[in-house]
């Protein structure tokens, strides 16, 4: 369902803003855009709507660094095929990727066990795991097809923090980046922000990842800009399209399972159409990490704390995406420092993702209306229905559900 065209979510809004004494900010129009198709193809069996699978990525000591049971009606197309986005272990190369198929399913809610297929077994492939660096593994069997992309470190050290980071459009080939589906069912041109950190195996508190929203740019072609908020802790899998330019959205949250180490990744796939793009986009957004959470999503007061600050282009280079490869320390994805800086999301590993800024103000029409502060303006959550984020006017910020 495509968030808030519900009149009681723009009440609570209009709420907001009475009760601070200002006037209600223009509602945005109803979203009237094509939706997100994924086709559903027949594989080698007729029927299949979903496939179970489980991942599992192993270095070269055979220590597993991530295992993750998947279904494809989260992760991918629906019909058999997958795409996922984790980390390997760099410093243990090469690395064993090994996919088994553990269900097939049939009807409209890919809830109907499906009989009469032969299971291939454990399928395993070696590859190389280098670091910051996307290295495609495609499985290719009769019954399926299977396409994962491992994300791979360069660390950047700072205090007893360890972290890796890019934001990629094309592999170390140099052949573009196809992840997601688009609305054809083919696997379109994709944008991959990869996140991992550790917070170092002494500590004993587990380690915590901290991002803001993600803002894409684009020139509309008319003088204007088309303006997308990307948050991170919704999902994980498909979060839909942000039209025109957006075909689809993922969200990958994992813990990689490295004995002695407390390491996790947050990563975000953008699947953007070429066709769509009036001229150059530009994606920008912050991360960090620490042993244990930040107080209200601020670093701790008085100390200065290390950033990592994306900001990267994105523009239609024929049919492909041209963003090239912004690995950790580069102009795209650089290491800042900073005071008292505040972060809208954070998860620990292992753990559900947060969202700071939350405030519960009353009712409306009987309903308990949540108002999400965030740096980048506000979102109200009415009985589940979200609206989009509305920037605040300059200057301003909301407390306690008051404007101020």
């Amino acid at each position: 369902m495509r968030p808030f065209d519900s009149p009681l979510a723009i009440a609570a809004v209009a709420a907001l803003w009475a009760a601070c004494g200002s006037s209600a900010p223009d509602a945005p129009p109803p979203y009237d855009g094509p939706a997100v198709a994924i086709a559903v193809a027949p594989l080698s069996l007729p029927g299949v709507t979903n496939a179970r699978y489980t991942l599992t990525v192993a270095n070269d000591a055979d220590e597993t660094v991530w295992t993750k049971t998947l279904e494809s009606v989260d992760y991918g197309d629906g019909a058999g095929s997958l795409a996922y986005v984790g980390p390997c272990d760099a410093d243990r190369t090469p690395n064993t990727v090994t996919l088994t198929v553990d269900a097939l399913f049939s009807g409209a809610g890919g809830d109907v066990p499906l009989g009469g297929w032969s299971d291939p077994g454990p399928i395993a492939k070696e590859t190389a795991c280098r670091q910051d660096v996307d290295t495609p593994v495609d499985f290719d069997i009769a019954l399926l097809r299977q396409a994962g992309q491992g994300f791979f470190d360069i660390a950047v050290s700072f205090r007893d923090i360890f972290c890796s980071a890019k934001v990629d459009c094309e592999y170390d080939s140099g052949s573009p980046i196809h992840l997601l589906h688009d609305p054809d069912g083919d696997r379109g041109p994709t944008m991959v922000v990869a996140l991992a950190c550790t917070a170092g195996p002494d500590e004993a508190l587990p380690t915590s990842l901290h991002m803001s929203a993600l803002k894409l740019t684009c020139p509309d072609g008319a003088g204007g800009e088309n303006v997308h908020w990307i948050l991170p802790h919704e999902g994980p899998g498909n979060l839909g399209g942000s039209p025109p330019e957006a075909y689809q959205i993922a969200i990958y949250r994992g813990i990689e399972q490295l004995s002695g180490v407390s390491k996790c990744y947050w990563n975000t796939a953008i699947g953007l159409d070429p066709a769509a793009l009036s001229g150059t986009c530009r994606l920008s957004g912050k991360a960090t990490a620490s042993a244990g959470g930040f107080a209200s999503g601020s670093t701790p007061a008085g100390t200065t704390y290390p950033e990592i600050a994306i900001e990267v282009d994105v523009g239609p280079n024929g049919g492909e995406l041209d963003c090239g490869q912004n690995p950790l320390g580069s102009a795209g994805v650089a290491v800042d420092y900073g005071q008292d800086t505040y972060y809208d999301f954070e998860v620990a590993c292992g753990a559900a993702p947060i969202a700071f800024g939350a405030r519960v103000c009353g009712q409306v029409a009987n309903q308990d209306a949540t108002f999400i502060g965030l740096e980048a303006g506000l979102i109200v959550d009415v009985a589940g229905v979200k609206s989009p984020l509305y920037p605040l006017p300059d200057g301003a910020t909301v407390d306690s559900c008051c404007l101020q």
